[in-house]
């Protein structure tokens, strides 16, 4: 058996529930002498910075194309031609910061 949360299910049932034993204490009734703390009007939720950039950038990649076919295409011909080469500085450049952020931060 699955509950439904929802406003007519286990929880809208809670809610109605507290809302019935605070309402008298509200208005002075109940015997109690001391005064009523307000009733939570609704549900609140932070998100980070952090979790909204991640979710952000979870967007951006599954919006982008899982491969680009020209560059993969032009990759394997170069490599098939032998005349595919690795610029190591460019390599070096776009490394070492990701391994040393330290001394390489931009």
């Amino acid at each position: 058996m699955t509950d439904r949360i929802g406003a007519d299910g286990p929880v809208g049932d809670l809610d109605q529930t507290r809302a019935a034993r605070v309402a008298p204490l509200a208005r002075g009734e109940g015997g109690l002498a001391r005064e009523a703390s307000p009733v939570p009007t609704g549900d609140r939720i932070d998100i980070s910075a952090q979790a909204v950039c991640i979710h952000r950038a979870r967007l951006a990649v599954a919006a982008a194309p899982e491969t680009r076919p020209a560059l993969v295409e032009r990759l394997q011909r170069e490599i098939a031609d032998g005349t595919y080469r690795v610029d190591s500085r460019a390599l070096a450049a776009r490394l070492l910061p990701v391994l040393f952020p330290d001394r390489f931060s931009h």
